[in-house]
This record gives structure tokens, C-alpha cells and sequence, in this order.
């Protein structure tokens, strides 16, 4: 017999929002003259972005990759691998812990790597998957030029973006969004819009493909992209891309009531549709750390601020005036996370350690 799992619970606050105390706090000056950081998944390696470079981390050691990176960065689940697109669009696959080039793919457009799979579409449209684990030749996984909203290599689908030619005038405007299976090529559609004249905008797609969310007429929508259900999330009108957290059940966004309206955060349930409108904001991008029930907001001249969506309570951090954006992960843990402070035309990156 089959059990089914049970709705995940939406296990935010329905209290007004406390000032929590920022004694034991500490933020530390962990990288100068970087754009931000990407650390690995046990911990081991992080990767310093700089202008000319990436400075790569180990125990206590530090070594240059003579590589500019305008894209993504990945290190693989196993950190084995470390995963560079440079400015002109080559994928760079690097050996850890040695950081010697493993291979070189030209004209990378997209790529995503899960465990020992890389799944990556060219300039042409050409999707291929590939086994880091060893020199293996490419698999061709057929053509489609579809905007990739989303990749999952181990399970091997892709969420693709389709627009007509009005739609697309609007910046990340999409008729419709299908499923693609890698193997195969089959092609389901998952959401379209009403009409010919509307669109679907600022859509988000979780980690793993289980759900997407998009905002259409300033209301959030929400699916699963298997058995596609709509949830509606009722709030104010919408006007920013609905970020999920790491679970793939909840999302944050901003709201106002009209033009030159204070902004408020609000983060909903993108399976049952309720929503908790936290506060009032001046943060231009609310993220989830790990675990789902905290929040960083960032950008903008407030500092940064952090929202404890269980227990409650919200802290603005940072040396009031500046600048703080750029949030980056420590994988798994809650308690810290690296954030960067605009210094002139550069950036560094500090440490945060929220001691609870």
C-alpha cells in the first residue's frame, strides 16, 4: 500500500514581527575586492569571485583560477568538480582538489550539474548531457530553443519558456511553460497564459521542478509541474518575482498597493495558496537561507535585515548608510551566510554569524 505524504504545513507566524536582539552577532570581512562567494556543499571549498579571477579556498590555502566568470559557478555535490562559464559563454570543467582544466565546452548557454551529471545547451540550441565522473564523449539530448527556466539533471527534465512575439517585448514574458523530458524529448505544458494579449512574468521554478510560480494581472499563480493544480495566492498586487525556498513548498515576494505605495514582504505557500504579509520593507530582494524559515533581505541603502518566519522576530545588521547585496549560502546552515558591502565601484564580502 501507498502512503501519500502528507501537505507540508505552512508554519509561518501570524504575529506582528518582534525586534530581536543582535548581541552575539558577529560580521567578519571574509574576501576584499569580490563580487561574492560560492562554498561547497560539505564545506570543504569556496570560491572567491574577482574581476580577473577566482581565488579557490581550501584548508587554509588559497589558489588563483585563471578564469573571468560572467555566469554561474557550481562545485559538484561530491566536490570533485568545479563548474565555470566565462565571459565568452566556454563551460570550464576544473579537477578538485588540484584545480588542474579537465575540458572545455564552447558556446554554453545554460548548464546545471546534480551529483556526477552535467546537462548543458549550446548557442544552437543543442542539448547534451555528459558524466563528470569521467572523459565521457556528450550524449545528445536533441534540440529545443525554449528558454530554460529551470534544469534538473538527475532526473533528467527541463522547464522551458515559450513567447510570442509581443509577449517577449515584455521583459521575461512567457505564453506558456512546458515540461521536457531530456530522454525522449517529450513535451508537456505546464501553465499558459489567458489570452494572446497576456503573459506570464517573473516566473520561478523550484530547485528540484516540483513547482513553478509566476505572477499574472500582479496576482501570484502557483503549480505543481506534475498533476499541474493552480493555487492562487491572495495578497496586494504583486510586482516582484516570487522566490522559493529551499523546500520548493514556500515563496517570498513584494506587494504594494499602488505606485509610490510602501512595499511589504509577504511569503506564501505555493501549495495551499495562504499568505502571511510580514512587513513593511525598503529591501529590493528578500532570499531563503537554509532550512526555509529564515529570510535575508538585501539591496538598497537599510542596511541588511533578517526574518525569523518561526520564531518570529526580525534584526537589521550591517553599518547603518551602506549598501549591502549579493547574499551567498553556507550550505545546510541557517545560523550564517555571506553577504556583500558596495565599497565605490568594488564590493567586499563579510561573513555573517547570527549565533542562534
Amino acid at each position: 500500500m501507498v502512503v501519500a505524504e502528507p501537505e507540508p504545513v505552512f508554519d509561518v507566524t501570524d504575529a506582528a514581527l518582534r525586534d530581536e536582539d543582535t548581541s552575539g552577532v558577529e560580521i567578519t570581512l571574509f574576501a576584499k575586492d569580490a563580487g561574492t562567494v560560492t562554498m561547497s556543499k560539505k564545506h570543504t571549498y569556496v570560491v572567491v569571485h574577482r574581476r580577473k579571477e577566482l581565488e579557490l579556498r581550501a584548508g587554509g590555502q588559497s589558489r588563483p583560477i585563471p578564469v573571468r566568470a560572467s555566469t554561474r559557478v557550481r562545485i559538484s555535490d561530491d566536490e570533485k568538480h568545479l563548474l565555470v562559464a566565462d565571459e565568452n559563454w566556454n563551460l570550464r570543467v576544473f579537477s578538485l582538489p588540484s584545480g588542474a582544466l579537465e575540458r572545455e565546452i564552447p558556446r554554453v548557454r545554460v548548464y546545471d550539474v546534480a551529483g556526477n551529471t552535467l546537462v548543458y545547451r549550446t548557442s544552437q540550441c543543442e542539448l547534451y548531457s555528459v558524466s563528470l565522473s569521467a572523459l565521457a564523449r556528450p550524449k545528445s539530448l536533441g534540440k529545443d530553443c525554449g528558454t530554460v527556466l529551470g534544469l534538473d539533471p538527475e532526473a533528467g527534465r527541463a522547464l522551458l519558456g515559450e513567447s510570442s512575439e509581443l509577449q517577449a517585448m515584455h521583459s521575461r514574458g512567457y505564453a506558456n511553460v512546458d515540461l521536457l523530458q531530456l530522454d525522449g524529448g517529450r513535451r508537456d505544458e505546464i501553465v499558459k497564459a489567458a489570452n494572446a494579449m497576456s503573459f506570464l512574468s517573473n516566473v520561478s521554478v523550484a530547485r528540484d521542478l516540483s513547482r513553478l510560480c509566476y505572477v499574472m494581472d500582479q496576482q501570484v499563480n502557483c503549480t505543481a509541474t506534475v498533476q499541474p493544480e493552480l493555487v492562487v495566492l491572495r495578497s496586494d498586487p504583486a510586482y516582484s518575482e516570487p522566490l522559493f525556498d529551499p523546500s520548493g513548498t514556500k515563496v517570498a515576494y513584494l506587494t504594494r498597493t499602488k505606485l509610490g505605495a510602501p512595499e511589504h514582504l509577504v511569503v506564501g505557500s505555493a501549495v495551499s495558496g495562504e499568505t502571511r504579509d510580514l512587513m513593511v520593507t525598503e529591501h529590493e530582494w528578500w532570499e531563503f537561507l537554509p532550512g526555509s524559515m529564515r529570510l535575508v533581505g538585501h539591496g538598497g541603502l537599510r542596511r541588511f535585515a533578517v526574518v525569523d518566519l518561526r520564531q518570529g522576530w526580525k534584526m537589521e545588521l550591517g553599518r547603518p548608510g551602506e549598501e549591502y547585496e549579493g547574499l551567498a549560502m553556507v550550505p545546510g546552515d541557517p545560523t550564517r551566510f555571506f553577504i556583500g558591502r558596495e565599497r565605490g565601484n568594488t564590493r567586499d564580502v563579510y561573513l555573517v554569524e547570527l549565533g542562534r
